[in-house]
């Protein structure tokens, strides 16, 4: 993301999009509060201050929402254009991200991404990694895969090899 972008939640998605011309006035004053604009707009805050934090506040204009995800490391910003696309985004992915160990966001949001993938390809399971949201199966797929296209007659590095050999047991 540069200075001319920013990252929008749309249609169940996120994209980077050309940042509108009126994204740093909403910015100066969304979190700070300073606009009289402000009085009786929508504002949440969920989880902890200082720690994991997601801040949303409705924008002027109906212009949509500003959903800053906060952690210890890092800070994004998120605009959810529509009424339907904030529901969306407040009901799957703040929920998601709230219950990410604590680390950056960008990591919390390619968990989610991979963690969506998974779901996606091979349904609701217990193969899908809470830790990095990769799928067991994917994993499995792509080791049946890679040796596949291993040239006949040629071993398996050691360190790729499933079985490794007990020390002082008979071959």
């Amino acid at each position: 993301m540069t200075d001319e972008t920013v990252i929008r939640w749309s249609n169940g998605r996120f994209e980077e999009v050309a940042r509108p011309e009126w994204w740093a006035f909403e910015l100066a004053t969304s979190f700070t509060g300073d606009a009289p604009s402000r009085e009786g707009m929508g504002h949440s805050v969920f989880g902890e201050e200082h720690v994991q934090q997601v801040e949303s506040r409705e924008l002027t204009q109906r212009r949509g929402w500003m959903v800053a995800f906060d952690c210890v490391y890092d800070s994004r910003i998120v605009w959810a254009p529509t009424a339907a696309d904030y529901l969306d985004l407040l009901t799957t992915r703040v929920p998601a991200f709230l219950s990410l160990p604590d680390r950056n966001v960008a990591a919390s949001l390619q968990v989610i991404s991979e963690t969506l993938i998974a779901y996606a390809r091979h349904g609701q399971g217990e193969h899908v990694s809470r830790m990095d949201g990769r799928s067991d199966i994917d994993r499995r797929q792509e080791r049946e895969r890679q040796h596949a296209q291993r040239p006949a007659g040629r071993a398996a590095p050691a360190s790729l090899s499933l079985v490794q050999p007990v020390p002082g047991a008979p071959r």
